[in-house]
């Protein structure tokens, strides 16, 4: 199980950084999807079960279908990928200087002091019922929790205009007047 959360956690890193250095926006979407992936997986495995499926409808059917319709917009026809091996170099180092750096945290600091309280959110409540932890949390999202869905839908309104302008080209991308 932890050489499954730790090869989960390597591939998350791995995706997010191609998504960081590769110049192109359609396999920054790719990468992000995979990262994506990664990310509700290791919640599954924690328990989360439910939290993993919702964080993943959530991006997918929303930020990524916003994504997409943005480079849509911004793509050239005829876009050449330049310069592919340079990214693969870039991951490579960047994969290997990671690994050293947690080589030298796993050797010198503790590092199951860090997981200890990692699978608190997946125990089984107390109830007759047999729920896990994290459905509960539905029903005080909308009660007790609700300036935090308000603060949720702004910034999820935020990341719409970081998108439109990330993918914004010489035409303006998905700001250009039709």
């Amino acid at each position: 199980m932890a050489y499954l959360m730790h090869l989960l956690g390597l591939m998350f890193v791995v995706s997010i950084m191609g998504v960081a250095m590769h110049p192109l926006p359609q396999f920054g979407a790719g990468g992000l999807v995979v990262a994506t992936l990664f990310s509700c997986a290791m919640l599954a495995l924690l328990g989360g079960s439910f939290i993993s499926i919702v964080l993943l409808l959530i991006y997918l059917g929303g930020m990524l279908v916003v994504f997409a319709y943005s480079v849509a917009l911004a793509v050239d026809a005829c876009e050449v990928v330049r310069d592919s091996w340079v990214v693969g170099v870039r991951l490579f180092v960047a994969v290997c200087v990671i690994m050293w750096f947690g080589e030298l945290y796993t050797t010198f600091g503790e590092f199951s002091s860090l997981m200890n309280g990692i699978g608190d959110f997946c125990e089984v409540m107390p109830f007759p019922t047999e729920v896990q932890a994290d459905v509960c949390g539905v029903p005080m999202l909308y009660d007790a929790g609700w300036v935090g869905l308000i603060l949720c839908v702004v910034c999820l309104f935020v990341c719409l205009f970081v998108v439109l302008a990330i993918t914004r080209g010489v035409a303006c991308g998905g700001l250009r007047v039709f």
